[in-house]
Parts: C-alpha cells; structure tokens; sequence
C-alpha cells in the first residue's frame, strides 16, 4: 500500500484511485489519518458504481454525481484521444475554464479527473517526476508520431497550452478566409506551417542508433553551413528573390528557350558538339567557370566523310 502514498516520490498519477479501489476490493474502511477528502470521495463513488445493476442505475448515478461519473468515464477509455488531451493539458497547465470549453467538460469534472485520476498539480515543478513517472520512457527510447499521446504531453508540459493546441489541431495561427482571395493565402499559410510543424517533431522524434546518426550529423552540418551563409533575419521573399534571380540568369524556361535572356556564356557553348552538364550550366549561369571547359570547347565530332554522305 505505500505504492498509494501522497508522499511516494513515485507514486502513480492516479494513486488516490487505486487507493481506493484497493479499499473497496478488500474491505478495508477508511482511515482519517491517511485518506483525504477526494480518497473519500472515490470510495463513495466507486461502491456507489459497483452496486448499479442497469442502465437506469448508473442514470441516476451520472446525474447525481455527474463531477465524478464523467470523469471516471473518460479515465476508464484508455487511449481515448479526450482522455490524452485532457492530460496533457493539465499538463500545460492549462486554464480550468480554456479546459471545460474544449472538451465539453465542467470546470468540477475537470478538478476531480486531477484530483482522482491525473494528480500532478502539485508536483508541476518537480520536472524529474513529470518526464520519468507521467511522460514516461517513451520520450528516452525516440517517439514516433504515431505515439501522440507522449508527443502531446511532451510538447504541452514544455512548452504550454498554445503550443499544445496547435498540436492537437496540427495548425498554427489559423485565420478562416473571408474571401476566395485569402483563401488562396490561408492555402498557402497552412502548407508551410504544417511543414514548419512536421519538421520540428520530426527533428525530435528521430532515432540515434548506427543507421541514423550519420544522417542527424549531416542534417546538422548542412544547417550549421546554411546559418552561416545567409542573414537569418532575412525573410522568406528575399530568400525568393535570390532565387528568382538565379533562374533569371538560366537560358532556358519550363521545356522551351528563354527569348531575350542575354547569357553569352551559356550561350556560346549551344552549339559545341558536348552537351554541358546540368551543374555546369548553372556554375556559368551564376558567373563560375566550370572545371576542364577548354576540353570540352575543344570537342567536336569527326567529321562525316564523303561515302557516308551518299
């Protein structure tokens, strides 16, 4: 029984609710010392649960201690995406109130589901309890997507309840358009929050092991390499900018010739017999010389001798 303990520095965030239905399986009577007035309140229930016979019962029952019952009732759906949200939101130390309006949940409901089943309110600053006793391994071992439920928590208890909600709702500072205009933008806004989203939780989700931590070293070397290169104050249309003007320089549009485009570098070597590279190209687009260009100015088929012609 010291599993059920308040002052158990591991104890399991529903330690009142075991608490107690350890005390209704076995029999044992409250005891003033030790139980408190929501460890009460979870035999009463409980007992008041066990004995409901019919649907008509456990009626009554949800309307007279409606806090509890609807509480219990998410408790009990493990897995359930409610029950995961309403943890993690405790966990974010989110707004009672802000709580209630999402889940569709009363204000008490919500302080007995704490209370009873998620107690972690008064270990919120204890971080070492929250990662190792309520997040759980999972966050050591690497995440995955699919496993939400210790993403939601993870990301709520750090980072708190906005960052959660755009978790949850996998969006980030959503405007509804009002127009078939802002639509286009809200479009385009949603492909590159999802993919600001999905790259940070694919960051954190990564494995290390043999067959990734090459890859993670690379991934890190090539942002390094771009930090350095760029003013990272810059926006997103400068960035565009740059690259718009980059393609300007080329000779060639989508399948066809750029007409107009004044490129006599690129331009000179149309008509040699060895077709340049892709890289090659864009090296003498963007004003490079590539590597070994005599040779490849110098290169020419034989000539078509007389006999062939005819």
């Amino acid at each position: 029984m010291t599993t059920f303990l308040k002052d158990n520095p591991r104890r399991p965030a529903d330690w009142r609710w075991q608490r107690a239905s350890s005390m209704v399986e076995d029999g044992e009577r409250l005891s003033r010392k030790r139980d408190d007035e929501w460890t009460r309140k979870s035999v009463h229930f409980l007992r008041a649960f066990d004995n409901c016979e019919t649907d008509t019962h456990r009626r009554a029952l949800a309307e007279s201690d409606s806090d509890m019952y609807w509480a219990y009732d998410i408790y009990q759906a493990e897995g359930d995406p409610t029950r995961i949200e309403l943890e993690a939101r405790l966990l974010a130390h989110d707004d009672y109130e802000n709580i209630s309006k999402s889940l569709c949940l009363s204000v008490k409901a919500v302080d007995a589901y704490e209370q009873v089943f998620f107690n972690i309110a008064d270990r919120y600053e204890n971080s070492g309890y929250i990662f190792h006793q309520i997040i759980g391994r999972a966050m050591h071992r690497g995440l995955s997507e699919r496993e939400f439920e210790a993403l939601w928590k993870l990301y709520g208890y750090l980072y708190g309840p906005r960052m959660l909600e755009s978790l949850i709702s996998q969006s980030i500072n959503v405007t509804k358009p009002q127009d078939a205009k802002s639509v286009e933008a809200a479009w385009r806004d949603d492909g590159k929050h999802s993919l600001l989203r999905k790259q940070a939780i694919a960051a954190r989700t990564i494995p290390v092991n043999n067959f990734t931590q090459t890859e993670i070293l690379s991934l890190y070397a090539k942002f390094v390499e771009v930090e350095k290169g760029m003013n990272i104050s810059q926006t997103d249309s400068t960035i565009a900018a740059n690259i718009e003007a980059m393609v300007a320089s080329l000779p060639w549009g989508v399948g066809r010739r750029v007409i107009g485009v004044d490129t006599p570098a690129v331009a000179a070597h149309d008509t040699n017999a060895a077709e340049l590279r892709d890289e090659e190209m864009l090296q003498l687009a963007v004003g490079e010389v590539p590597a070994d260009m005599d040779n490849i100015a110098n290169l020419s088929f034989p000539e078509v001798k007389s006999d062939e012609k005819n």
